[in-house]
C-alpha cells in the first residue's frame, strides 16, 4: 500500500479502534492526534478533514461503519511492515483510556 494511502488507511484504523468500545474517549483522541504528528509514519499528513469524516462516518453508521472497515481491510495489500504498524496503532489506541474493554480486544483479533 502506497504511503498516503496507508496513512489514511492508519488513522481509519485507530478511529474504528477508538469507536468499537461504544465510546469516543479524549485520551483516545488525544493519542491518535499524537501519532499523527509525531510519527515518522504520519510524517506529512494532513490528518484534520480526513479525521473528521471517518468520525462522522462511523458515528452515524456505527457498527456498519466497523463492519465496512473490516471489509477495505480484508482488501488491502499490507506488506509485513505495515501490518506491524497497523497493530501498534491499534494497540496505542487501546491503551490510551487505560481501559481495555472486550469490544476492543475482539476487534484487534479480527483485524
Amino acid at each position: 500500500m502506497k504511503t498516503i494511502e496507508f496513512q489514511n488507511f492508519l488513522l481509519k484504523s485507530a478511529i474504528a479502534m477508538m469507536a468499537c468500545d461504544g465510546s469516543i474517549d479524549n485520551k483516545e483522541i488525544a493519542e491518535i492526534e499524537n501519532m499523527v504528528n509525531n510519527e515518522i509514519y504520519f510524517m506529512g499528513f494532513d490528518y484534520k478533514k480526513p479525521f473528521e469524516d471517518n468520525l462522522n462516518y462511523i458515528k452515524s453508521n456505527g457498527k456498519k461503519a466497523i463492519n465496512d472497515y473490516l471489509d477495505e481491510l480484508s482488501l488491502s495489500d499490507l506488506n509485513d511492515k505495515q501490518e506491524l504498524r497497523l497493530i501498534e496503532v491499534l494497540i496505542r489506541t487501546i491503551e490510551s483510556d487505560n481501559k481495555v474493554a472486550n469490544n476492543e480486544l475482539n476487534f484487534l483479533q479480527l483485524v
